[in-house]
């Protein structure tokens, strides 16, 4: 790929670019949410926080994965399993789903009545 191809690609957005770890597309940050792994620490334990968690606000401490918030692309990160690819790391099915239910009350809890 050239360096002309990647300025082409670069063009069509016009704010930061991320990929969604459900579909695989990339878009503009500010149509994804954020999906932050916190750190684990004796705290987190102690506190049973769950160590994946929708980041509405984007400043929860971590690393942190990019999903539409779309019905579709919860359903294909649970299908795929797409947070342990994303954050490198096995994710437990409890978690999987719990961090997916958590996506969906903010969806729709941001979906307009």
């Amino acid at each position: 790929m050239s360096n002309h191809d990647l300025t082409a690609t670069s063009e069509a957005f016009e704010g930061p670019v991320r990929t969604c770890i459900g579909c695989r597309a990339r878009d503009e940050q500010r149509n994804l949410l954020r999906i932050a792994r916190t750190p684990v620490t004796s705290a987190t334990e102690q506190a049973d926080t769950p160590p994946y968690q929708p980041d509405t606000a984007g400043t929860m401490p971590g690393r942190g994965a990019w999903i539409h918030p779309s019905e579709k692309c919860v359903a294909a990160l649970q299908k795929k399993n797409g947070l342990a690819r994303a954050f490198k790391k096995a994710v437990p099915a409890a978690q999987l789903q719990a961090c997916c239910e958590q996506i969906r009350a903010v969806i729709a809890d941001s979906t307009p009545s």
